[in-house]
């Protein structure tokens, strides 16, 4: 009875055991936040190949902290980006860094809807960021259809440098898929776009697989690609997500 009573305790602790919330490597996130008074942290790396020789080599990071199931914070960038233009001129350095405030509302244990408001501060050189600090908005719906996740973002912002003839409100938008294969593995589909007056719009389309190795690491790789005619953009990334308990 005894061994009996430690099991069903055991289970229990379990199941109630905080779990990683992971963003990437999708655009779109989820409305929901990471486990209240923890720290989580995502990292990675990517390599896109643009049009000619033009390469990218970037190691995306993004720090979670909530501090109660409904309101937290983000911060994000790249710690290191390695651009090679189609003449072979590179630029290495620091990216960007985006901070952000972001809330959610849950209307049934199903269906969730969420804000993420912040500012883009150029932190990196010119030539690797925007060089002007850049305001941000992003509209959240998440869905629980069972089997699958679905996850729509539709974000807009306000530029802070442009090129002549361009407008300053970038209108960006993702939905995502993505559910369980078997065991710890996952898989995410996803369409996403921009759209800027006087700019070419884009359209990309993304495919990954996860591996959930413990209930607070999960591990990912994947593929996106550029849908336009006028492009011929790939990316290769794999990345992990990881929450930090206390002991």
């Amino acid at each position: 009875m005894l061994a009996a009573g430690l099991a069903i305790w055991s289970d229990s602790v379990l199941a109630d055991a905080p779990e990683v919330t992971p963003y990437r490597p999708t655009v779109s996130n989820p409305a929901a936040l990471s486990a209240p008074g923890l720290l989580e942290v995502e990292g990675g790396v990517a390599r896109t190949r643009s049009d000619g020789n033009a390469r990218l080599f970037s190691t995306p990071y993004l720090f979670k902290y909530a501090f109660a199931e409904n309101v937290g914070v983000l911060l994000g960038g790249d710690a290191y980006l390695n651009q090679r233009d189609a003449d072979g001129n590179r630029l290495t350095g620091v990216g960007d860094t985006v901070a952000e405030i972001k809330l959610r509302h849950a209307f049934t244990e199903s269906i969730a809807v969420g804000i993420e408001s912040g500012v883009r501060v150029p932190t990196a050189k010119t030539g690797l960021g925007t060089g002007k600090s850049d305001y941000l908005v992003n509209g959240i719906f998440s869905a629980d259809l069972g089997a699958m996740n679905f996850d729509l973002n539709l974000a807009y912002t306000r530029l802070g440098a442009v090129d002549a003839g361009e407008g300053r409100g970038e209108f960006d938008w993702a939905g995502a898929l993505s559910g369980n294969i078997t065991g710890p593995w996952g898989w995410a589909a996803e369409l996403s776009g921009t759209a800027q007056r006087g700019a070419s719009s884009s359209t990309r389309a993304l495919v990954a697989l996860s591996y959930q190795a413990a209930r607070t690491l999960v591990f990912d790789f994947g593929m996106a690609h550029d849908l336009d005619r006028h492009t011929d953009e790939m990316t290769l990334f794999a990345g992990f997500a990881v929450l930090f308990e206390r002991h």
